[in-house]
Order: structure tokens, then sequence, then C-alpha cells
């Protein structure tokens, strides 16, 4: 029955409220103990329980930290020496010393070109504002921080990390679908100076043992008998059952591929499972629709569900918003049976469009009955119109489930000129949903998905690294390695167009009334 103080009374047509300002306060929360259930597709219950960790002591190459960071350090059990003065840069000796542009431990950056100089800060000319947050690099086999540069936003803001290496450049790279989509996100993000403000995490692979925390053993051991294998007829007929086909073909690398994007969302998970980062981002994660022994949907991993899993070791209540064209239905799958997880999703549905499954009465089952939130649309939906359903939805679901931590999956094949030819949304309309979730001053795990307009998933994923930062970007694009790939307007902004919106106002008055319906049949959270 509809309450009369639901969100979902008002009129669908009107128009969202107006941007609320960047944040500029850190929430204190407590965080629920460790959980030891997940309920995956029967009512067995797995749990990953290993713990993820690594030893920073012998491998720390420069240290020159603000007083919050040098306490998120110690707190880990790293040793640091006694903080010498503001803007000094302190050294520690590992067993061969080693220095902060040491070749053989850090990686190459591309170098500024064109106004991207102009933007970033030189190291040589450290800020004189006692807020910025200094420089910070550590290098370990497991957990690398690349880079943590200062940045200029004000106290309490948002600590940001993100998963990047060049071999995962590389392999992602050489995804048939979306070839070198990795490598244009990263250039743009640094040709606009995004990645100096944050921490650049060097992601590990995931061990065998992590990624058999949900997927089958079988189906692991295939991906590593297929690795090394160049030539796909010689493929042998146990693809078929493993899900390789046309969408997600055989292809050389495929296992450390799959190690490389299961590592990075892990170690963004550990991130903030540590409190070393509020929003820790892999724009290069976020495949949702792999099953625990099958590739799907150019899934050949869900690491998505690897990540939840992670958080699952202290978080009691996460949060999954798929926000991609598709139905997240690997992610629903497996934790539809359990109360630990909610998952919302948002995404098209229509007859033969994969991957055919989302529908508002799909509400999870058994003790996860009514954690599961579908929101089916149809063609054509704008910024407008989606950002009223996202924000009635969410802030339901936020105060009935009262959620630890988020996880936001942010495909945006929705975007006016995909390949997809679905949505007609625009950044500006997701980065709105964005900013949704960040005003709830929640732990959020940033992840990717698809896209398939490659500039245009560069130009969406660099404006909401922007919001995330709090920091407002030129609209023209800088000048970089993918520069032409931007024309012939080379700006950031991406128009709608003049397809027809098939989602009537009653189609989602309809829709919003029987999620709002089920959302309060759920228990009232215990704190």
């Amino acid at each position: 029955m509809e309450q009369e103080d639901s969100p979902f009374s008002k009129p669908c047509s009107e128009a969202i409220d107006s941007e609320r300002g960047s944040l500029t306060e850190q929430s204190s929360r407590e965080l629920g103990p460790d959980t030891g259930d997940l309920a995956l597709e029967s009512d067995e219950l797995v749990v990953a329980d290993e713990s993820i960790s690594s030893d920073l002591k012998e491998n720390i190459l420069t240290v020159h930290t603000s007083n919050k960071c040098r306490r998120s350090l110690s707190n880990l059990g790293y040793p640091l020496s006694p903080s010498k003065q503001e803007n000094t840069q302190n050294v520690w000796n590992s067993k061969e010393e080693a220095t902060l542009f040491s070749p053989e431990l850090t990686e190459k950056r591309v170098s500024p070109i064109g106004r991207r100089a102009s933007l970033k800060r030189s190291a040589s000319s450290p800020a004189k504002d006692e807020r910025f947050y200094p420089r910070l690099t550590i290098d370990s086999k497991e957990n690398s921080i690349m880079h943590s540069s200062p940045h200029q936003f004000k106290l309490g803001s948002l600590s940001v990390c993100y998963l990047y290496s060049e071999e995962y450049i590389r392999l992602c790279n050489k995804l048939p679908k979306i070839p070198n989509r990795a490598s244009m996100v990263h250039s743009l993000l640094e040709a606009y100076g995004l990645l100096d403000p944050i921490t650049v995490l060097r992601c590990r692979k995931a061990t065998q043992h992590e990624l058999t925390s949900f997927h089958t053993t079988d189906y692991i051991e295939y991906l590593q008998k297929i690795n090394d294998e160049d030539d796909s007829e010689k493929v042998d007929e146990m693809s078929q059952e493993y899900g390789m086909g046309y969408d997600c073909p055989s292809m050389p690398g495929v296992y450390d591929l799959v190690g490389c994007v299961a590592g990075a969302t892990i170690q963004a998970a550990q991130c903030l499972l540590d409190g070393t980062a509020d929003v820790a981002i892999n724009w290069f994660g976020g495949w949702h629709h792999a099953k625990r022994d099958e590739a799907a949907g150019f899934c050949y991993v869900n690491d998505v569900v690897l990540g939840i899993l992670k958080l699952k070791e202290k978080f009691n209540r996460i949060m999954y918003i798929d926000i991609d064209l598709h139905h997240g239905d690997g992610v629903e799958n497996a934790f539809s049976f359990t109360s630990k997880v909610m998952t919302v999703s948002l995404h098209k549905y229509a007859p033969g469009f994969f991957p055919s499954t989302g529908n508002q009465n799909d509400i999870g089952i058994g003790r996860g009955k009514f954690y599961t939130v579908n929101v089916p649309l149809y063609d054509g939906i704008q910024d407008v119109q989606y950002n009223s359903v996202f924000n009635r939805v969410l802030n339901e679901a936020k105060r009935c489930y009262n959620p630890e931590v988020i996880v936001l999956q942010c495909g945006v094949d929705t975007i006016s000129g995909d390949p997809m030819c679905s949505f007609n949304l625009t950044p500006h309309g997701i980065g709105k949903c964005l900013k949704t979730t960040l005003d709830w001053k929640l732990p959020m795990l940033v992840l990717g998905g698809g896209g398939y307009n490659i500039p245009h998933t560069a130009r969406c994923w660099a404006y909401l690294t922007s919001i995330v930062l709090g920091q407002e970007i030129p609209s023209e694009i800088p000048e970089h390695e993918y520069f032409t790939e931007y024309g012939p307007d080379y700006q950031l902004e991406i128009e709608p167009s003049l397809r027809k919106n098939h989602n009537s106002d009653e189609y989602i008055s309809n829709i919003l009334t029987t999620i709002s319906g089920n959302l309060q049949k759920i228990p009232s959270p215990t704190s």
C-alpha cells in the first residue's frame, strides 16, 4: 500500500531537484562486523575466507603525507617515522634503497602535452595551502600506490583511489567489442589532470582462490587452459559449455585479463575495507553478466560479485546499483537469496533484448525476497525522467535498507550516440545519478561497464571522475594521444538525439508504485 510520505507519490513528470553542492564533510559511520554467509544460486552459503593483505614495510619508497594519511597508514600497521617540516620529502630505505622515480618500481606516465601541462601541478612546486594532501608513493607486490598528489579540495573532501597498470590497459585493449577503449579512457583522465589529485594503485591479478570464491573451479581451470591458445579453431568443444562464443570469443591471454579485472575490483574493495579511500574506482571492471560457470554478455568474470564478496568481510548491508543499459543478471542471480546485499538495476527491458531478464516482478527469493529491485525501462528515456526515477527509487531503497556501503556499476551504453541506440541520456544525466549516491556519504566502489561508442565512453567516465573529485573540467577536450578521435567538435558534452521516448508517465508511475509497495515490505534495518 502506498505511503503518504513516499517519494513515489510525486508526479513522475516532475523535474528533478537542482544539483546539490559538492561534498565538504565526510560522515562518520560505524562499520558492521564481518559476515559469514552469502547466498548464491542455491540455499548453500559460500564465503571468501582468505584475507587479502600486503606487507608494505620493506617497500615504502617515499612518504610525504598529511596527518590524516599518516594515521591511516599507521592504523594498518605500517611504520612511519616522525613527520618532518611540511612540504619536505621524507625517504625511508628498504633493503635496497630506492627513490620516488625508480624505473624498476614505478610505471612511466604519458608525458603531458598542450593544456595538460598547464593543468598539472609540478612536483617541485608543492601546494602552500596546509589543507592539501601531500604526495604518497608506496610500492608492493599486492598493493602498490603509484602516486597520490596534492589536491585542491576543502578539508574533509573525499579520498579517492583509482586502479591501473600498463598490463591491465594492454589486456583490456584487446577485447574485440571495445578495442583500445581502456587506453582512450585512461589517456583522457590524464589529459584532464584528473589523476593528479587521487591515489593511483597499481592493480594486481586475482589469485585462483579468489576467483573460485564465486566461480567454479572447472570454469577457472578452463580459462587457464585456453590462456595461451592463439588459434580459436583449436579450442575444444568445451568452449560452448563455458559460454565461449559470439559474445565472449576465446582469445589468447583471457585468464590474464580475468585476473587483472577481478584483482583490480577486489583491490578497490579492500581499500574501502581498510578505510584508505572513500571512493575506489575501477573503470575497466563492472562485468556484471558472467555466471558462476560460464562467460556471458562480453563478461568472462564477474568482478562485481567478487568485489561484493570482499566487502562482505566487513559490511552487513551492501547496496549494488546498476545503471548499465543491460540488466545486471549475473550479480542479481548471485545474491537473490540473501538480505545481505540489495541489488537495484535500471535497464532496458524488451522482448529479445539481452539478457531478457529484470522484470519488475523479479524481487528475490527466500531470505532475499524484496531485496532485488528491478526498474525495466523502454527506449528513448532522457535525463529528466531518468533522474526522477533514479532518485525516487534509490532514495526510497536507501531509507528502507539503510546500506553501509555502495557498489555503483556505471555502464554508459545508455548514452545518446551509443551503437545500442536505446536510451537517450547524456553524461550530465548520469552524473546526477552519481551525485545522488555521493550525497549519501557512504564508502563507494565505482565500476565501469558497457559503452560501445568509445569516445563517448571516455568523455562520460572522465566527467564522472571529475564529479567524484568535486572538480570542474573544461568543455574543450585537451590535446593528447587520442585527441583526433573526439572530432569534429572536440567537446566534452554529448547532446541527446531526437529519438522518441516510449516511457509514458502512466507506465513509469505504475512501475514506481509497484517498487514502492515491495520496498515497504522490507523489515526495518537494525543499526
